[in-house]
């Protein structure tokens, strides 16, 4: 699930610009613009209930299912201990890049 894009997600949304989508041209000549503009969001993912491995896929699943969104990158999964009471499951993490 994961994909390598680093690169596309290391820029900042500042230094993306405004983008005309192809049907703009069409819309333009009849008065009418039509602009994208893209906002990258990350968003951190965990879980340690209830098969924690599969709970963090099918948030991914469902990030790339998102209208008018794509999910551009995703980190490998990772164990990490809980913080806090210790007397509770490890945590499975990811980030998604939007």
């Amino acid at each position: 699930m994961s994909t390598n894009s680093s690169a596309y997600c290391k820029k900042s949304a500042a230094t993306l610009p405004a983008k005309v989508t192809a049907g703009a041209k069409n819309a333009a000549s009849r008065g009418r613009r039509t602009v994208n503009n893209a906002i990258r969001s990350y968003i951190g993912l965990g879980s340690n209930l209830e098969n924690p491995k599969g709970q963090v896929q099918q948030a991914l699943q469902e990030l790339a299912a998102l209208p008018l969104s794509r999910l551009v990158a995703s980190s490998s999964l990772y164990a990490t201990p809980p913080v806090g009471p210790q007397d509770q499951p490890d945590f499975i993490n990811a980030v998604a890049c939007l």
